[in-house]
């Protein structure tokens, strides 16, 4: 407390407030790629990876996948010291693809240990995906004689160039001996795959409620068959209709089936795995040219 005068001899000025310590988040560095074997040691700090090609990518500490980017190898494997971020719940990745190249072991002259190609696995590590939110599928709200505008009960983040299914309701059978007993009874059954040419949602209009309609969506090119979107004898018939882009895509070469005219059969396609504890989430992702007889 001073009441009079105060004189300050130099180097007695007083000293300003101590900041407040800066919170304590690890340094943020770019991995570049390490030859043929990327490898994010223990213990190193965080790491950000934008796109590389490598045979395998080991993840012994932090790596978190920058946006668009492009991770080309045969083998990504996190250890139980190990964390792979792609995008966070706060912050969704977009435009990332994770591929995972592999050969068919089953043909002639594979190399040993071929069957752990085209794998991610995580051995009691953990892995954290977080794609771009959107409405992964829906159903039709009317009927869709081979049109080319469909209405749907949902369409939150669909835009112009995604791919979209329709699921098959027989096509005009109205019941299963019709669906059977037509020339070609497959024809019924397939689903139909188009890109989207447009969409309308009058339910993101600032003060638009439920009430406002369903969401069109326009196709660049017509469906070929019926696809039921209204009550077929009473009953609810709705064929659902799948947006299948997503903003972090994990993907392979085509699967290499054991007989291309018996998919049945089942063939190799890449795989992700989660062993021993840890944890694997993933959100709003696509996982596709996936699966496979023998694991390896």
């Amino acid at each position: 407390r001073v009441d009079g005068p105060l004189y300050l001899a130099p180097g007695c000025a007083p000293s300003p407030p101590a900041a407040p310590p800066a919170p304590s988040i690890p340094p943020l560095t770019l991995l570049p790629p390490l030859g043929e074997s990327c490898h994010v040691a223990a213990g190193s700090g965080r790491h950000a990876l934008g796109s590389v090609s490598c045979e395998e990518l080991r993840v012994d500490g932090v790596l978190e996948v920058l946006n668009d980017t492009l991770v080309a190898v045969r083998r990504l494997r996190v250890s139980a010291t190990g964390e792979l971020r792609i995008g966070s719940a706060a912050r969704p990745a977009a435009n990332v693809t994770v591929y995972l190249d592999h050969d068919d072991c089953e043909a002639a002259g594979a190399a040993d240990g071929c069957l752990d190609d085209g794998r991610l696995v995580s051995y009691a590590g953990a892995v954290h995906v977080h794609g771009v939110a959107k409405t992964p599928w829906s159903v039709l709200t009317a009927d869709c004689d081979a049109c080319a505008t469909l209405r749907v009960a949902e369409c939150a983040g669909w835009a112009a160039g995604d791919r979209i299914a329709v699921a098959p309701t027989g096509h005009r059978a109205e019941h299963y001996a019709e669906a059977i007993a037509s020339e070609d009874p497959q024809r019924n059954f397939l689903a139909a795959e188009r890109v989207v040419r447009a969409v309308t949602d009058p339910r993101r209009v600032e003060g638009a409620t439920a009430a406002d309609g369903d969401c069109v969506v326009e196709l660049e090119t017509p469906l070929d068959l019926l696809h039921r979107g209204a009550p077929l004898h009473g009953v609810p018939t709705h064929a659902e209709v799948l947006n299948l882009d997503r903003s972090v895509t994990i993907t392979g070469p085509p699967i290499h089936w054991r007989d291309d005219e018996r998919p049945i059969l089942g063939g190799q396609g890449i795989t992700t795995v989660q062993v021993g504890g840890g944890l694997m989430k993933m959100e709003h992702a696509r996982v596709d040219n996936c699966g496979r007889v023998a694991l390896g």
